[in-house]
């Protein structure tokens, strides 16, 4: 029997090593892209300069139990009739079992403007640059918040602006920062009661809650965020969720909705 995960995140190598573990007489292949696996949890703390890319990367020769086999390459198609997915190159893979663990990618162009003057850290790369942004702030109006409402991580945008706070105080310039935190909801964050403890702890913090600001375009030159309900507001740091959508083989696979999910 073969078993074959596409996608070598988080999710595909805890599964992977899991029915490695516990099922035997079964051939197991995860294909992913990169031979480095990242934890991207850490993309959070490297933004604030408490992690670095050394202490949450590492091999995935590494990380697999023994009975997984770990294939670098990108799949471009899944043909679920046949039980078979195509890589770039054009080799060809067949399964039994199909694992899709491709995650999602980030889709800039869903908000005018985001690419190259909104900063995030759901990618190393952006942590490390927005770490240099934050390490050379002197202050300012500081806005964080929900870019786009499909995003990794729901509570991240919050994760953020709460060590920034910390940051900033640690350096002594929190008195020279204007905080706020934008949201597309009628709060910060979904659950009521949840809700109620975060905006005592923004108050105490002083981040002005800024609610009903669903996002819709970024004005590099005059340094704007503008809401579609017709709001706008002045950042020298802007620190927003990016717009997320399914990866691209499920584009190209045709098994997923109009923004790749499935």
């Amino acid at each position: 029997m073969k078993v074959l995960v596409i996608g070598g995140g988080d999710g595909g190598t805890i599964f992977a090593n899991r029915l490695a573990r516990k099922v035997s007489n079964v051939e197991i292949e995860v294909i992913d892209k990169s031979d480095v696996h990242y934890y991207q949890p850490g993309f959070l703390f490297v933004a604030v300069g408490e992690s670095s890319r050394e202490r949450i990367s590492k091999s995935r020769s590494k990380i697999y139990s023994r009975g997984v086999r770990f294939t670098r390459a990108e799949v471009e198609r899944i043909d679920l009739d046949d039980r078979r997915v195509r890589l770039k190159g054009g080799e060809v893979r067949s399964y039994d079992y199909l694992v899709i663990s491709t995650g999602s990618v980030m889709n800039y162009d869903d908000i005018p403007g985001f690419r190259g003057n909104a900063d995030h850290f759901w990618t190393l790369e952006d942590a490390e640059k927005l770490y240099g942004k934050i390490r050379d702030f002197k202050g300012g109006n500081v806005i964080v918040g929900i870019g786009g409402l499909t995003y990794k991580c729901p509570v991240a945008p919050l994760e953020i602006a709460f060590l920034l706070d910390d940051y900033f105080r640690a350096r002594g310039v929190r008195e020279k920062v204007d905080m706020k935190f934008v949201s597309p909801l009628e709060r910060p964050y979904g659950p009521r009661l949840l809700n109620r403890v975060i905006v005592e702890e923004m108050r105490k913090r002083d981040i002005e809650p800024v609610s009903f600001f669903t996002v819709d375009r970024v004005d590099g030159e005059s340094k704007r965020v503008i809401s579609m309900e017709g709001d706008s507001l002045n950042y020298d740091l802007l620190i927003l969720s990016p717009p997320h959508r399914g990866a691209d083989v499920i584009f190209n696979s045709g098994i997923g909705d109009d923004e790749g999910w499935i």
